[in-house]
């Protein structure tokens, strides 16, 4: 909430200079002007039963809808060229992450911010809160549509050396391998330090959807899931052709 509170000053900076620009279209603005004046006539037209004419709906469809537009730009621009950030994100240490770790694309920004307008219902994000309390992960309806996950990014101590393991029956081709970039090795060296301070129950829930997700990358096969995390210390071995443990 404070996030989105940051988020909203920002977007409401943005709406002030867009009209400032409209300022200098005078046809644009006569539009606007007739627009408002046609819808006050209407208001007024009836002391008796106030209430919102034609052309008053008309001006608050397109409020809503350049709203929605706004806020859809701002949100999707942001969290595809920061890595998931809005600026109130940001400063919360918040960010947006695909399930599975992986930066959130394009696509996935898209889903989730078009369904905005769905988890903004009936107002105040009410949809969104409800499916935040009752799903696992504190998702609302846009993240499970996009299959995104908004984390808590913390500041904490050195990381421990990620130990590495060999394993004789893993093998990692070199093609496979070539199609691992520093996004995916990242993962797989924050994956390995997380582990040692998770329980085991979360470590091996973790280890299998990030193993599934490297090995789906490499096209190879997932590992049996209680064999994720040997995967994952066999993988990072290979990469850095580290010696096995022991030898």
């Amino acid at each position: 909430m404070l996030a989105y509170a940051v988020d909203v000053i920002l977007m409401t900076i943005l709406v002030l200079a867009i009209f400032v620009l409209l300022l200098t279209a005078w046809s644009a603005l006569a539009w606007l002007g007739d627009l408002t004046n046609k819808a006050a006539e209407e208001f007024i037209s009836d002391p008796a039963r106030p209430g919102l004419g034609r052309y008053g709906l008309l001006l608050m469809a397109i409020s809503i809808a350049a709203q929605l537009a706004i806020e859809l730009f701002y949100f999707v621009f942001f969290e595809t060229i920061w890595r998931g950030r809005s600026p109130g994100k940001w400063l919360v240490g918040l960010g947006v992450t695909r399930s599975d770790g992986l930066p959130v694309s394009f696509g996935a920004s898209l889903v989730r911010n078009l369904l905005r307008s769905v988890d903004i219902l009936p107002t105040y994000y009410l949809t969104g809160l409800v499916s935040m309390l009752i799903t696992s992960r504190c998702q609302r309806l846009g993240d499970l549509a996009a299959d995104t996950v908004v984390i808590r990014y913390d500041r904490p101590r050195a990381a421990a050396p990620v130990t590495t393991a060999a394993v004789p029956h893993v093998v990692f081709p070199r093609e496979q391998l070539a199609r691992l970039g520093p996004e995916e090795r990242h993962l797989l060296r924050q994956t390995l330090r997380r582990i040692g301070s998770m329980t085991s129950e979360e470590a091996e829930r973790l280890a299998v959807r990030v193993a599934a997700a490297l090995a789906q990358r490499m096209g190879g096969e997932a590992p049996p899931p209680r064999e994720s995390t040997t995967y994952l210390r066999a993988l990072h071995a290979r990469i850095h052709r580290t010696p096995p443990a022991g030898s």
